[in-house]
């Protein structure tokens, strides 16, 4: 069945301004000032957009799939996500994590639950690890997790919280040595996704110098939550530039976090310092 979706303001990313967008299944076959459906071979369902905006699915790459919190207690804990709380954000790709809760939450129940939301439509995938070392893992590795494991495509680490491990950096080359074998072995990006805490800008210097010495591209290892204040952000100004990836999110505001800036906020700061707006994501959380 073909579908035309009529006056919509599309943005791929750039604004088009309004288009028609011709469909084949799940396929895009053109963006056109007008598609005329009389001329088309098929039956066709038309949808008029009303000059609402159509763009890409948003990417989400950190989600709590099944829930996330604990740090304030058993109830604090907060509750497994629907599916249609994703699409109605926009978000068509997600990614899953685990949070502070290793106990009650596992990363069997992620893979069942990322499995579950690609059932529904969504693409998902999953960061085998959590929150301290050693990683919590599927198959004794995070090596064998991104090899055998298809939805598993990096590890999450938490640094920088009063409740997270402390590291020794030995510990740190070993993980992101593992993090590429199992991404070249399993043909994935095989990255390490670093939750930043309260005390996280003082691991980007080590990090930096990790990576030049394993001689590692930066790219490699993202870090996430560096909104939580504005000296987080300008300190890995220098990151962003150096090629790292960070990630803004989007559940920071003053009013919720006192200390933290909003996505807004954010990405203006980093834009009047020149970082390069292509090496930053933004998740919800």
């Amino acid at each position: 069945m073909l579908k035309v979706i009529k006056n919509g303001r599309v943005y791929s990313p750039d604004d088009l301004g309004r288009k028609d967008i011709l469909i084949a299944g799940d396929t895009i076959l053109s963006v056109e000032d007008r598609v005329s459906t009389d001329s088309l071979p098929f039956p066709v369902e038309v949808y008029d957009a009303g000059g609402k905006m159509i763009l890409p699915g948003i990417i989400d790459p950190h989600v709590h799939f099944i829930g996330g919190g604990g740090s304030s207690g058993l109830n604090s804990r907060t509750k497994e996500i629907a599916v249609e709380q994703i699409i109605e954000a926009g978000v068509t790709t997600a990614v899953g994590v685990l949070g502070f809760d290793r106990a009650s939450r596992t990363l069997k129940a992620l893979l069942l639950k990322t499995r579950a939301l690609e059932e529904l439509g969504l693409t998902a995938f999953m960061l085998t690890g959590s929150y301290s070392l050693p990683s919590l893992t599927l198959t004794g590795s995070v090596e064998d997790d991104l090899i055998l494991i298809d939805k598993v495509i990096g590890v999450k680490l938490a640094l920088g919280e009063t409740l997270a491990n402390f590291p020794e950096i030995r510990d740190i080359r070993n993980l992101l040595a593992e993090c590429l074998r199992g991404g070249r072995l399993g043909g994935k990006a095989g990255f390490l996704q670093i939750h930043m805490g309260v005390q996280g800008k003082a691991w980007k210097k080590p990090f930096m110098e990790i990576l030049q010495e394993m001689k590692i591209p930066f790219s490699q290892v993202v870090f996430t939550h560096v909104n939580r204040s504005p000296d987080t952000l300008d300190e890995f100004m220098e990151y962003v530039q150096a090629g790292g990836g960070v990630d803004l999110t989007a559940s920071y505001t003053p009013a919720e976090r006192p200390g933290s800036l909003t996505v807004r906020d954010s990405l203006q700061r980093m834009i009047r310092a020149g970082a390069p707006l292509d090496r930053v994501t933004l998740s919800s959380d």
